[in-house]
């Protein structure tokens, strides 16, 4: 076996929901995954943390499946938290993980990655976006050093939370509006949102500044989609790839044992 089984990257934090994956012979590597609206570091990518490591190109990568708040919280702060724990995985992860690392997978002071690739599903692509540009904005040079995977990228807001607003049932409505207080990322990221266009802008400018760590490398939509928009952030990522018949929002980040497209789409930038 390349890794050991994953295991919470804090054990003794009950807030801290990342998990990981060590590998037995790290190679200054690591992909760290950010799940969507809802979603949790594991259960989001089913079969990553089993399949991955049995790919050749995988076999010496960490794997950090990041947990966060994608209810109640709101994508600027998750966008700075992400910014911070990427920070402390470039300059100490020594530190970072502490006593979580296997004695039989001991690093030296010295350790350090020199590439990480991110790979985010739906609202995840907008978290790991705004930790970019807040990386940016902070002066970090870590950045070049960063590539991008996205599962349905809610790039252009998410469908849901407009869909919503149509209901007619008063009841129903009224269900919906305490759904809203308490889950205020809902408006946040709907299509067309101050918060959606000027991660946009944004992206497009700093891009267009030289900042081509902010490209995606690669896309993957769903065949059918009811949860975000297919359209293409032009002129910054490339053409999609489009999951095979039948694939939806939910289902195209998830491998399984006759199901391993998401894991070829990791692997091939690895």
């Amino acid at each position: 076996m390349n890794h050991f089984s994953e295991r919470k990257l804090k054990l003794d934090d009950k807030s801290d929901e990342t998990w990981v994956v060590w590998a037995r012979q790290p190679v200054k590597k690591a992909v760290v995954f950010i799940h969507g609206y809802r979603g949790a570091a594991i259960s989001t990518w089913t079969e990553f943390e089993s399949q991955l490591p049995q790919r050749s190109k995988a076999k010496d990568y960490d794997l950090f499946f990041y947990g966060y708040n994608c209810y109640s919280s709101n994508t600027t702060a998750q966008g700075k938290l992400l910014c911070d724990f990427l920070s402390r995985l470039f300059a100490s992860p020594v530190n970072l993980v502490g006593i979580n690392l296997p004695c039989a997978a001991n690093r030296t002071s010295a350790f350090g990655y020199k590439e990480v690739l991110l790979v985010g599903h739906s609202i995840g692509a907008i978290v790991c976006r705004r930790a970019l540009l807040f990386a940016r904005d902070l002066k970090y040079n870590w950045m070049p050093q960063t590539k991008m995977v996205l599962f349905a990228p809610a790039t252009n807001g998410a469908i849901l939370s407009e869909l919503l607003k149509d209901l007619d049932s008063s009841w129903f409505k009224f269900i919906i509006s305490g759904w809203r207080y308490y889950a205020p990322l809902v408006d946040e990221v709907a299509p067309a949102s101050p918060s959606i266009e000027q991660l946009k802008q944004e992206t497009i400018a700093a891009v267009q500044a030289g900042a081509d760590y902010l490209r995606a490398t690669k896309v993957v939509v769903a065949e059918v989609e009811r949860v975000v928009s297919n359209l293409r952030l032009r002129p910054v990522d490339p053409v999609p790839e489009a999951g095979p018949r039948g694939t939806t929002h939910t289902s195209i980040c998830k491998p399984h044992s006759t199901f391993t497209y998401p894991v070829d789409q990791v692997e091939e930038v690895m």
